[in-house]
C-alpha cells in the first residue's frame, strides 16, 4: 500500500479517518464508518476465519453476512495510526450491496459483493509494479490514488480518480503538475526545497513516508511557488512529497538520511 500509497494520501485533503469510529487494525473490530452506509449508522465488520464476514449493527446485532474471498486489501486511511478501510456499503455507489478492495501484483479492482467488479485498474507499463490504492477526502469529494514505481524505485507515479455515488462512475483526474525538489536526498539538518513553478495551481503540498503515513502538510497560498520542508519534521528512509490542486498532482522522492 495513501499520495498508497502517494505511498498513501490525501489534501485541504484530509483522509477520510475522523469521519467515523475506528476501533481496528484488520477485519476483525474494523469499522465501516456511518457516511459510507445506506442507513447513515457505523457498521463493524467480524471475520470468523472461514470465508465469512459477520456485519454487526451498534447494538452488536447481525445485519447482514458477506462471503468474502481469500484475499482483501485495505484502502489505506492515516489518522496518527494507520489502519485499512476493508468493506464499505456505498462509497462507489447508492445500493446496499457491500464493496470491497482487491489487490493484485499489477492493480487491484473494487469488487461488489455480488462478485461483479465495480472498477480496476492496471499499472501503465510492463516495467512498474503496483504500490497500492489510497482513499482521500478533499474540497467534499471523494478520489481514489493508485501508486506504482518503475522495478528500479527510481521514479513514482501517482493517479487521481474522483469517485462520483450519484453516478456510479470513477474517472481519472488529468493534467501532471511540474514540481522539483533539492535536495533530493537531504540530512536531518537540511531544509528541503519544493518548487512549484511559476504558474503553478497547487493549493497543498504532503509528504508520505514508506509506510503510506502522512507526516507533513503545508497549504499552498495562491502566487507561492516554493515550499520549505525541515528534513527533522520527517523522519528518517524514503518519503513522497506531493502538490495537489483541483485537477493536476505531481510527486517526487526525496531520502532524509
Amino acid at each position: 500500500a495513501a499520495l498508497a500509497t502517494m505511498m498513501a494520501t490525501a489534501t485541504n485533503a484530509q483522509t477520510l479517518i475522523g469521519e467515523g469510529p475506528a476501533t481496528g487494525i484488520g477485519y476483525e473490530g474494523q469499522v465501516i464508518p456511518a457516511i459510507f452506509t445506506s442507513d447513515n449508522h457505523t457498521k463493524m465488520v467480524d471475520d470468523l476465519g472461514n470465508g465469512v464476514c459477520n456485519i454487526y449493527d451498534n447494538s452488536l446485532t447481525i445485519v447482514h453476512q458477506i462471503n468474502r474471498p481469500s484475499y482483501i486489501g485495505g484502502l489505506n486511511f492515516d489518522n496518527n495510526t494507520t489502519f485499512y478501510l476493508y468493506f464499505t456499503q456505498t462509497l462507489f455507489n447508492t445500493d446496499s450491496k457491500y464493496e470491497y478492495y482487491v489487490e493484485s501484483e499489477n492493480g487491484g479492482a473494487i469488487m461488489s459483493e455480488d462478485g461483479s467488479t465495480i472498477w480496476s485498474w492496471q499499472v501503465a507499463g510492463e516495467n512498474r509494479e503496483a504500490l497500492g490504492m489510497t482513499l482521500v477526502k478533499w474540497d467534499g469529494a471523494y478520489f481514489l490514488v493508485t501508486s506504482e514505481c518503475t522495478e528500479d524505485y527510481h521514479h513514482y507515479y501517482f493517479t487521481w480518480y474522483r469517485i462520483d455515488r450519484p453516478t456510479q462512475s470513477i474517472t481519472r483526474v488529468e493534467g501532471e503538475m511540474p514540481m522539483n525538489v533539492f535536495p533530493s536526498v537531504a540530512d536531518r539538518s537540511q531544509t528541503i526545497t519544493v518548487e512549484l513553478g511559476e504558474n503553478t495551481s497547487a493549493t497543498e503540498v504532503q509528504v508520505v513516508n514508506a509506510l503510506g503515513q502522512v507526516v507533513k502538510t503545508v497549504a499552498v497560498q495562491p502566487g507561492q511557488r516554493e515550499v520549505q520542508l525541515r528534513a527533522s519534521d520527517l523522519g528518517h528512509g524514503t518519503h513522497i512529497v506531493g502538490a495537489r490542486s483541483h485537477n493536476a498532482q505531481g510527486a517526487c522522492k526525496i531520502i532524509v538520511k
